[in-house]
């Protein structure tokens, strides 16, 4: 699985055509979901195993057996590592090329359809740059990071239109999810 989903997150990053509103670009956002998801849940296992979770234990949670998750540690680790490799560099290098590109199409523009359907798009990608980070302890956040989130906090607050099912399905983190990233930090 650990090979198939790095090579996964690779070949998005190969299907990008430059622009948000390509055909592709739904399979980039969804494989950016993914491995944001699995990129929390690796987090997770390896915070229970080492005892540093903040609100529980490895032994609470039924179904994990602990010397188990102990045993591949290791391996949760440079699968993390890996996986964010990918998630943290040219992943959100496609989603910040996408965002440069709606806002140089909304600049000098005065028609309400493309600004409309740009800031959707753009909250979109703001939402994915979240969605991506989520797992990581405060102590991996480093200036420039504080800067992307609080850009990307601001953005989503004042432009996101809350319960009126405007956005794409294929192209949006889900609201109670996105709630949950505006909310959890």
């Amino acid at each position: 699985v650990r090979e198939a989903v790095v090579r996964l997150a690779k070949q998005a990053v190969d299907l990008d055509t430059g622009h948000v509103k390509a055909s592709t670009s739904t399979v980039i956002l969804y494989v950016i979901r993914l491995c944001a998801r699995i990129d929390s849940y690796v987090s997770l296992l390896i915070s229970l195993a080492e005892g540093t979770h903040e609100t529980t234990r490895l032994e609470q949670c039924r179904g994990l057996h602990g010397a188990q998750v102990k045993r591949v540690l290791p391996e949760l680790k440079a699968f993390r590592t890996e996986l964010r490799s990918v998630l943290h560099g040219p992943l959100q290098t496609v989603l910040g090329g996408w965002y440069k590109k709606l806002v140089k199409e909304c600049e000098d523009r005065f028609d309400d359809s493309t600004l409309d359907e740009n800031t959707k798009m753009m909250c979109s990608v703001q939402a994915h740059v979240l969605l991506a980070y989520r797992a990581l302890a405060e102590a991996e956040v480093d200036y420039k990071l504080a800067h992307t989130f609080v850009a990307a906090f601001c953005f989503l607050s004042t432009r996101h239109e809350w319960n009126m099912d405007l956005y794409p399905q294929d192209f949006f983190v889900p609201e109670h999810e996105l709630f949950e990233l505006l909310h959890a930090a």
